[in-house]
């Protein structure tokens, strides 16, 4: 038996860096995945706004259900017969009334048609003869021109 240390392997032989002395391409250590953290489990806890929310749900299903037989057997009522008999009718007699019926409502009053005036020469107005919107005929003066 020999005493002698076992002798370390061989590595195979890296192309250096021309100006390191250290391996290329730099290679790194493989590095282990981190382990995945543990899985809480998972629980559900009914909410007081999902309970009043399911609540408004049914109680609106329950006035639709409610409201479509109060309808449905007003409209039967009104229905004619099914045997071919005469339909029901409301009947209201119609009378003169004393009092009319007044109504007014707002609005403006706005011309077919609008026409701009010019004058022949020009100058200064020394006169006007009408306010604006008042009614002028054909014919009549309008306004009085002062020219230099």
């Amino acid at each position: 038996m020999s005493l002698t240390p076992p002798s370390e392997p061989k590595l195979p032989r890296v192309n250096l860096h021309p100006e390191q002395s250290r391996p290329w391409p730099p290679t790194l250590p493989a590095a282990e995945p981190p382990a995945p953290p543990p899985a809480l489990p998972v629980r559900r806890r009914s909410t007081p706004a999902a309970v009043i929310v399911a609540l408004l749900a049914l109680s609106g299903l329950g006035a639709y259900v409610v409201y479509r037989a109060l309808h449905r057997s007003e409209a039967l009522q009104e229905a004619p017969a099914a045997d071919g008999g005469t339909p029901t009718v409301r009947v209201v007699e119609v009378k003169r009334s004393a009092k009319e019926q007044d109504l007014t409502l707002p609005g403006t009053t706005l011309a077919d048609q609008q026409t701009p005036l010019y004058a022949r020469i020009n100058g200064y107005l020394k006169s006007f003869a009408f306010d604006l919107g008042d009614p002028v005929k054909k014919g009549q003066l309008v306004a009085e021109i002062d020219s230099p």
